[in-house]
């Protein structure tokens, strides 16, 4: 999921709203540490592909890791 959502913000051109709205949608969701209900483990699993995955999307596009910063 999170290797096609980057591959989406790639063809897109890496707009900074896209790109905020992805960061948005897993700070609620994935990346809610308030959220008893999201096992850590999945957490430190995103954490874990989050540089490889943005990486092989991004291919030759200069991506800046600060519009995902939360």
């Amino acid at each position: 999921m999170l290797r096609h959502s980057f591959k989406l913000l790639q063809r897109r051109g890496w707009l900074t709203s896209d790109v905020s709205r992805l960061a948005d949608i897993l700070h609620v969701t994935v990346l809610d540490g308030l959220n008893d209900r999201i096992p850590d483990g999945i957490r430190f699993h995103l954490d874990d592909i989050f540089i490889d995955e943005l990486d092989q999307a991004a291919g030759s596009s200069q991506v800046s890791l600060a519009h995902f910063v939360l």
